[in-house]
């Protein structure tokens, strides 16, 4: 657009200097050219102040959607962590009955692990109607599918289809976890995770939709 202004601009000032007899000393000249640059030039710093402002309002409307987006990042816990004395056994005990429910268990291995799988919302904005998905694995339950702002953490159990359980720590490896989640707009969000090590709790963040 400024390229075709400058072009206008160039165009009626030759044709200004063609039909006049003797540029240089007609004053009419003059003063058309004058008319030509300041129209020009209006019309120029018009066009950049609306550019401008444009892209300033997508930059705000991109910083009010951070601000108030969901975050949810993936975390790998284990209950002994929150026990002050690793070998406090009765407070352990405490907590695994207290997440009893979404202790992952392997299928060889006699009972629960220290294990368990949660979400956590890091980011300024609720989350809702949160899924989780892993292409050999599904979500057995959720503790929550709502996540509040500013670091609410809900649990959730993932284990093979139609089984309690999974074969080993490899199940949670070579594949994405893909999570799902709106916000009070309805607006989506998609959120990968990949599990490196359970046992060492590493998890690689992959990419946001």
């Amino acid at each position: 657009m400024e390229n075709e202004i400058l072009s206008e601009i160039l165009r009626n000032l030759n044709e200004l200097v063609l039909f006049s007899n003797d540029p240089l000393k007609d004053y009419s000249f003059w003063i058309s050219v004058a008319n030509v640059l300041l129209v020009g030039g209006t019309l120029w710093f018009l066009i950049r102040y609306t550019n401008a402002t444009e892209k300033m309002k997508d930059e705000i409307i991109r910083q009010t959607d951070l601000e108030q987006s969901p975050v949810v990042i993936l975390c790998v816990g284990d209950i002994k962590d929150a026990v002050e004395d690793k070998h406090d056994y009765a407070k352990q005990q405490q907590r695994r009955a207290k997440f009893s429910d979404f202790l992952i268990r392997r299928r060889l291995d006699d009972g629960n692990s220290d294990y368990y799988l949660a979400l956590r919302n890091v980011g300024n904005g609720t989350a809702f109607n949160v899924t989780v998905e892993k292409d050999n694995l599904e979500t057995a339950r959720y503790q929550s599918r709502f996540l509040a702002p500013n670091n609410d953490e809900q649990k959730f159990l993932m284990q093979r289809t139609g089984s309690k359980k999974i074969e080993s720590w490899g199940d949670f490896t070579g594949s994405p976890i893909v999570i799902t989640c709106n916000d009070m707009s309805g607006k989506t969000y998609v959120f990968e995770f990949e599990i490196k090590n359970l046992e060492e709790k590493t998890v690689q963040f992959i990419k946001k939709i």
